[in-house]
C-alpha cells in the first residue's frame, strides 16, 4: 500500500512524463523529451551522443507501455499509470528497481560533456526541460552533491533515488 504522499509524488511524475499535458502519455511524449534534452547537449541526430539520448527514453517508453498500457492501445492514462505504479511501489523493490535504472540512464543524459559528473549547468539545463526553475534546480543540486565540490557523481546522483522509499514510504 502506497502512501498518500507516495501517490502525490506519482501523481507528479506522470504530469512530467506527460509533455504536451494530454492526460496521456505517449511515445510522442517521450520522443519530445529525446528533442529537448539532444539540444541541450547540441547533440545531433546520427552521432553517438544524440543514440544515446534516444536509445534512453526509447527504452524508457517500451518499458513503461510494456507495464501500464493495460489496454494497448499506445497511450498511458494517469489511471492506468497509477494503478501500475501503485502496484510496483508496493512490490518491494520493483519499482525502486525501475526508479534506480532510470536515474542511472537520466544521469548518463545529464552529463552533457561526459565527464562522468554532472555539473550545475548541465543540471540546470536538463531539468528546466522538466519544468524547474533554477532556484529550485540550485536547491536540488546542492542536496545532491553530497561532498560539496560543485559536481555530482552517478553514485550521488542514486543514492538519491532512496528518497521515495524512505522519506515518502
Amino acid at each position: 500500500m502506497v502512501t498518500q504522499a507516495q501517490r502525490d509524488e506519482l501523481n507528479r511524475m506522470f504530469k512530467l512524463l506527460d509533455s504536451d499535458g494530454s492526460g496521456v502519455v505517449t511515445k510522442d511524449d517521450f520522443e519530445e523529451k529525446v528533442q529537448a534534452v539532444a539540444s541541450v547537449g547540441n547533440r545531433k541526430p546520427g552521432t553517438p551522443e544524440y543514440d544515446r539520448v534516444q536509445s534512453c527514453y526509447t527504452n524508457q517508453w517500451n518499458s513503461l507501455k510494456k507495464a501500464a498500457d493495460t489496454n494497448d492501445d499506445g497511450e498511458v492514462t494517469q489511471e492506468e499509470w497509477l494503478t501500475w505504479a501503485e502496484k510496483a511501489v508496493s512490490e518491494s523493490g520493483t519499482f525502486e528497481k525501475l526508479v534506480k535504472e532510470t536515474a542511472a540512464a537520466i544521469f548518463d543524459v545529464m552529463d552533457v560533456d561526459g565527464s562522468g559528473t554532472v555539473s550545475f549547468e548541465e543540471y540546470k539545463k536538463v531539468n528546466k526541460i522538466y519544468g524547474l526553475d533554477e532556484a529550485t534546480a540550485r536547491k536540488m543540486f546542492d542536496e545532491v552533491d553530497g561532498d560539496r565540490d560543485g559536481s555530482i557523481t552517478k553514485e550521488e546522483h542514486l543514492k538519491t533515488q532512496d528518497w521515495f522509499f524512505t522519506k515518502l514510504g
